[in-house]
């Protein structure tokens, strides 16, 4: 085994691990607290004794300097709450990293701090940290201000960044934020009508709804508009036709919110079931597929009697 493979399989034995469950990361938190932001195309991964680590060939610094072509990455793969970083072989991935001790690589942010997204998508996150590079620090870490909340706007506008702005719409309530950070949600309120309008046209763009488009529907709940409630239930019938019950939940929640579909808290609890673990103590887990998808069927008959 050579001397420096030797080495990075020590130091990942003693490699310390953060607190877990971690609160939503959003672009303008890991851009403010990464070392090194950049482009880069991972070999192959190496696991160790507590963590991996990858060599990755860097493509192009959007934030700091690399010391060379190549560095050297080290993670937890196997973390659950969020997911870990992900650095597939051969793809391009945009990472967030702080320097290690020794000058080594790691994605504070877990699976935050890895993006695998297409040259397009990249565009529209290079837009994005270009406009947070020009902003002073304190914007970086503050209560949005009028420039930040306009830079959200555009986040929520294109599909492949909209994530980045959800997560600061929401806020992150449940988990305690750093004594230095406020996490509180943005008040729908605080938003020029013409940012409103903004986001109602980028959600009605949407090719396809996903889960950021719920929860940007969610965000818009003030807005009493029949083209979003057709929108949200046509990707509801998509998603029981593709047999996607997660996301067809979603858009149900934010569908049964909009229209006041009482029913739903009572039928929705056909999505779960009673089992039995292999210690025999008995716990709620998810419904087979085909069970919660006729759920949602039904579901989706409430919606088309509220939509008439």
């Amino acid at each position: 085994m050579k001397l420096s493979l030797l080495l990075s399989l020590v130091l990942l034995a003693g490699a310390p691990s953060g607190a877990y469950p971690i609160p939503p990361q959003p672009l303008r938190k890991i851009y403010r607290e990464a070392d090194l932001v950049a482009t880069v195309i991972p070999g192959a991964t190496v696991r160790g004794v507590s963590g991996a680590f990858v060599d990755v060939k860097v493509l192009k610094c959007f934030k700091g300097k690399a010391d060379q072509e190549s560095i050297r990455v080290f993670y937890e793969p196997l973390v659950l709450c969020p997911p870990s970083a992900s650095f597939p072989k051969g793809n391009t991935v945009l990472a967030f990293l702080t320097r290690g001790r020794d000058g080594l690589f790691i994605p504070f942010a877990c699976s935050y701090s890895t993006k695998l997204i297409s040259e397009a998508s990249l565009r529209a996150y290079e837009g994005r940290m270009a406009e947070l590079a020009r902003m002073k620090e304190s914007q970086l870490k503050a209560i949005p201000d009028a420039e930040v909340l306009e830079w959200l706007i555009k986040c929520a506008e294109h599909p492949a960044t909209r994530m980045e702005a959800i997560y600061e719409f929401q806020g992150s309530p449940d988990y305690p934020p750093p004594l230095d950070e406020i996490a509180e949600p943005i008040r729908f309120d605080s938003l020029t009508e013409g940012q409103r309008g903004r986001l109602v046209k980028a959600l009605l763009d949407s090719k396809e709804l996903g889960s950021p488009e719920a929860s940007l529907a969610e965000f818009l709940m003030p807005v009493k508009d029949r083209r979003i409630d057709s929108a949200l239930r046509e990707g509801l019938a998509k998603a029981i036709a593709n047999k996607n019950s997660f996301l067809g939940n979603d858009l149900m929640e934010v569908l049964a919110q909009r229209l006041d579909i009482k029913k739903w808290s009572t039928i929705q609890k056909g999505m779960y079931e009673w089992k039995t673990d292999e210690f025999g103590e008995r716990f709620s887990g998810y419904a087979e597929e085909s069970k919660r998808l006729k759920v949602l069927e039904n579901a989706l008959a409430l919606v088309d009697s509220k939509l008439k």
